[in-house]
């Protein structure tokens, strides 16, 4: 139901739902672990910090509803995407607020950090990446889609981000440099979610359909398309 959360054991090829509670009041966008915590963001504007179903803590982020939840590399900072148009940075274990950060001019839809923790990239209703400085807070401002950035990811060892937008194409940004080496097409509807493992990048799309991509730089190409939803 709206807002609940389901904890499930995998059996092979088969789930069980092995815990089941009410978390948030409207619509779960993003979860993250961090150890054996689980944390989530909920459209009502509240991140928490679960211990199986009890609520150790929670950080209110209203008005805003949250939509991206990303740690640092450390698990020390917790980045917050909000609609509000912010990134928020929770120092988690001091329990307080490090940043509230504005470069957007749309909700912020989604964040990732960069496996060196020096950096962050955010996606926005604006169409815009925002890559942020965590030292300072310093955005630059990185201009590709036409529509709503759906999702963000840093692949490799943070060489490249690859960004997804309601547009249908995902983008291949070249880190160091901030510009567009690639975009790759194929989904017939806005590109909803990314994945990576190794040198694979996964696509999912409101076409139904999971794209799979071998990822090379610029040389990056479609492998074949997932498909079994309907």
């Amino acid at each position: 139901h709206l807002g609940g959360l389901t904890l499930w054991r995998f059996h092979g090829q088969t789930m069980e739902p092995i815990l089941h509670w009410k978390a948030h009041e409207k619509t779960i966008h993003s979860l993250v672990w961090r150890g054996d915590t689980l944390i989530s963001g909920g459209a009502d504007g509240f991140v928490g910090f679960w211990e199986g179903s009890a609520l150790a803590s929670c950080v209110d982020c209203r008005p805003g509803g949250v939509n991206g939840l990303a740690l640092t590399p450390d698990h020390q900072t917790l980045l917050i995407a909000s609609d509000d148009q912010t990134l928020r940075l929770w120092d988690i274990e001091a329990a307080t607020l490090r940043g509230r950060w504005m470069g957007h001019r749309g909700w912020v839809t989604c964040v990732a950090t960069h496996p060196s923790g020096e950096y962050a990239i955010t996606g926005s209703a604006d169409a815009n990446l925002v890559l942020w400085r965590l030292a300072d807070g310093e955005a630059t401002v990185w201009n590709g889609h036409v529509d709503s950035v759906t999702q963000v990811r840093f692949v490799g060892s943070g060489e490249w981000v690859v960004s997804a937008s309601r547009d249908g194409v995902i983008k291949l940004w070249e880190f160091a440099s901030g510009k567009i080496v690639k975009t790759l097409r194929g989904h017939e509807a806005q590109v909803n979610g990314l994945a990576h493992k190794d040198d694979r990048l996964f696509s999912c799309s409101a076409d139904y359909r999971v794209g799979v991509w071998s990822m090379d730089g610029p040389k990056t190409r479609h492998l074949g398309w997932l498909q079994g939803h309907r």
